[in-house]
Order: structure tokens, then C-alpha cells, then sequence
């Protein structure tokens, strides 16, 4: 532990060294007196809450000292004195603000993020603007920024300015677009080529390429019924069919289904069968829905000749499915995964873990997390409890007392 040292107008803080912006507060007085001296210029609230996005004025110490009006509504506050004095990071929800004691700011996380990075450069004394994926209230909301930060000075007084705007949609269409879009488009172009191929086919042939018409058009509404899914579970509109699932059939379904896809040509599943699993309670396209982009995303990141191994085990009350890979995730991958468009795939990739945790952990009521393995590999898990035979509602969430925030390795 570290004793920082206290300066006139900061809080003594014990903690360790941080991992990115200092520590230190202003106390609460000093805050309140800059708020207090920033409501004497008329022009601060007056120009800035006509603004239709989040404007913030942070002390040196990074503190809220003012906020506009539109901060306000998207926090669902009746008086933005409640945020005074915190960091932006904690006034948002952010799902890794306390997990450091210095808060926003200091924790691995944030040496990834673009606010952090921003204000980072503000202290700096340069005007930065970043785009920041945010991941609020325990992971259920995801959030796409534009975040700028300027220093300024209002009679002698040093400030950052720090506008955030609100890029979700725009990333939303991104996404859309070069996912949906794209891979839709590349699925339908395999249809059409097997079907002109039809007419020139002989009987065996033609026997080949209707097979792979199949499976194409099954793959047209997989995709579909993906998108369609990821957008309700985001509104909170999911409806989930419940029933006792077999883990082990559910695993043996998705390799099945997987092993006949290009991403797998050249490659091995194996299925790591364990014996006395129990029965869990979910929503079984969900679950296989979470459990096999586990096994794609897995698929994608090991080259031919590699071998993926999955399966599903019990350890004690709880059902824990895995994926097994060979590789290492590098430490700057770790701390973004799970963001919404984050991906090591290129730009407008990213839904992969993203709507697992969504799917996995708010619907599914799991855990789904990830360690590196000392071997070299990585492993992607989804634990769920134990089904005790209790009676099951379609429609109902599933919520088992785990917390999202602890699934992280």
C-alpha cells in the first residue's frame, strides 16, 4: 500500500499505485465551491444545457463539478447535486469504475478506454477526442462514445470540458451493416450459384447441390433469427422458452452443427465427455446460441490442424460449460472484451462475446467468463446452476444471484 500524500485541497488517499490516472479527490467542499463558482457565469448553464449532448466540467481531479441538463435525463436524476464530486466513469455506471479504490480511472480497464485516454491527454493540457465503448449497470446496457476533452480556464482556474455524444445507433447500423448485411449477402450469393449450377448438374450432382442448398437456406435463417434475437434481448424483449436441458446433448448438437461449416474445414472438435452431469434450466436456443459462438469464436482463432475441445462438466451445484483453444489472449484484448463492438477480427466486427454475456448472464441468469490457461491456451466458459426440478415459466428471466461484474478473470 502506498500512503499518497495530501496536498492543500486534496484527500489523503491509501491504496496501491494506480494503473493509469492519479488517485486523489478534492474534498467535498471544494467541490461544492467550484460548482458554486461556475453557476455565477450565467453563460456556463445557460449555453450548455441548451446542448443535446452530455457536457461535463471536471476538476483536476477529474471530480463533476458541473453537468448539463442532458446528463440528467439519461441518468433519470431529479438533482444533479447527487453526482457532484464523482468521475465520470461512476456518474454513468460504469461496470468497472470500483474495481480499483481509486474508482474511475485507475484500474486496468481504463488504461483501454478512450474517456480515460482523453482525459488523460486534458491533464496533458491538449485538447483529445476518443471513442469510448461503455458497458453500464452490471453489463445490460452497452454504450458507444464520442468522447472530447478540452482544458480550460475560467479566472485562473483550471478545468476540462469533456462532451460526450452518443454514437450507439450509429454503431448499431455499423454493425448491421457490415455483419448482417454482409454475411446475408454472401449466404444468398451461395444460393444463387448453387441454384444456376442446378441446371447443368448431373443426377449425382444435382443430389450434392440441393444437400447444399439446404444447409445454405437453414444458414439464411440462423442469421436472421440472430439479428433478430440480439435486438429484443437489447430492448429487454427476449422471451425465453423454458425447459431441463441435457448439457451433454447440447454440446454434441453444437459440434455437430459446427462441424459442418467452412470455419471448421481442417480442423478438430473434440468433445471432452464427462460423466453424472446434471440437468440445467434454460432456453435451449439461447443456450446454444451462447455455447456455439463460444465454439465459432474459438474455431476462428486457431489455424488448420488445431484442435478445439469443448464439453460440459458439474462442479458441485453448478454446470460449466467450456471451449478449449490453443493461443493466448493478449492483455489489451482482455480488458475490452465483452464490449459491444469491440472484436480482434477488424472494425465493425465485435457481437461475438458481446451477446454472450448479454444472452448468457441477462437471460440465461449465468456466468460467462474466460481464463488463459497456463499450457497456452484460452478457455471461454458459461456456468449455470444445477436444475433442482422447480417449475418453469416460458417467458420468465432466469435470475440466479450471480453477479455480473465477477465473471471477468
Amino acid at each position: 500500500m502506498v500512503e499518497k500524500s495530501s496536498s492543500a485541497g486534496t484527500q489523503s488517499i491509501a491504496l496501491l499505485l494506480t494503473d493509469f490516472l492519479p488517485a486523489e479527490r478534492a474534498p467535498r467542499a471544494d467541490v461544492l465551491a467550484d460548482h458554486h463558482h461556475l453557476l455565477s457565469f450565467d453563460l456556463v448553464h445557460t449555453l450548455f444545457n441548451t446542448v443535446p449532448s452530455v457536457v461535463l466540467i471536471l476538476n483536476p481531479q477529474r471530480q463533476i463539478i458541473f453537468a448539463n441538463r442532458a446528463l440528467k435525463g439519461i441518468l433519470g436524476l431529479t438533482d444533479l447535486v447527487e453526482i457532484l464530486g464523482s468521475r465520470p466513469g461512476e456518474a454513468l455506471c460504469c461496470v468497472h469504475a470500483k474495481a480499483a479504490p481509486g474508482g474511475c480511472g485507475t484500474t486496468p480497464w481504463c488504461t483501454m478506454c478512450g474517456a480515460g485516454k482523453a482525459l488523460a491527454a486534458g491533464l496533458g493540457g491538449k485538447a483529445e477526442v476518443q471513442e469510448c465503448r461503455l458497458a453500464t449497470h452490471d453489463g445490460r446496457i452497452a454504450l458507444d462514445l464520442r468522447v472530447s476533452v478540452s482544458p480550460v480556464e475560467l479566472e485562473q482556474r483550471p478545468y476540462l470540458l469533456m462532451v460526450l455524444e452518443d454514437l450507439s445507433a450509429e454503431k448499431r447500423r455499423a454493425v448491421l451493416e457490415r455483419i448482417f448485411f454482409h454475411d446475408l449477402l454472401n449466404t444468398v450469393g451461395g444460393v444463387k450459384g448453387y441454384a444456376e449450377l442446378l441446371d447443368l448438374a448431373d443426377e449425382t450432382e444435382r443430389e450434392l447441390f440441393t444437400g447444399r442448398l439446404n444447409e445454405l437456406a437453414d444458414k439464411l435463417i440462423e442469421e436472421i433469427n440472430v439479428q433478430r434475437e440480439l435486438s429484443a434481448a437489447e430492448r429487454g424483449e427476449l422471451t425465453l422458452s423454458l425447459e431441463p436441458l441435457d448439457p451433454a446433448e447440447v454440446v454434441a448438437s453444437v459440434l455437430r452443427s459446427y462441424e459442418r461449416l467452412r470455419v471448421a474445414r481442417g480442423k478438430h472438435l473434440h468433445f471432452d465427455r464427462t460423466d453424472k452431469v446434471g440437468l440445467v434450466a434454460g432456453d435451449r436456443t439461447l443456450l446454444q446460441r451462447v455455447f456455439g459462438n463460444m465454439v465459432k469464436n474459438a474455431l476462428e482463432a486457431v489455424p488448420p490442424g488445431a484442435t478445439v475441445r469443448a464439453g460440459a462438466e458439474q462442479v458441485e451445484h453448478e454446470v460449466r460449460f467450456f471451449v478449449t483453444n490453443p493461443g493466448v489472449l493478449p492483455r489489451e484484448v482482455e480488458l475490452q472484451l465483452f464490449k459491444r463492438s469491440f472484436s480482434t477480427k477488424g472494425e465493425g466486427r465485435g457481437l461475438g462475446t458481446y451477446s454472450m454475456r448479454l444472452l448468457g448472464e441477462h437471460y440465461l441468469g449465468g456466468r460467462v467468463g474466460y481464463h488463459n490457461g497456463s499450457e497456452g491456451s484460452v478457455t471461454f466458459e458459461l456456468t449455470l446452476p444445477v436444475w433442482e426440478g422447480v417449475t418453469l415459466r416460458d417467458g420468465q428471466r432466469l435470475e440466479h444471484g450471480f453477479s455480473a461484474a465477477s465473471s471477468i478473470v
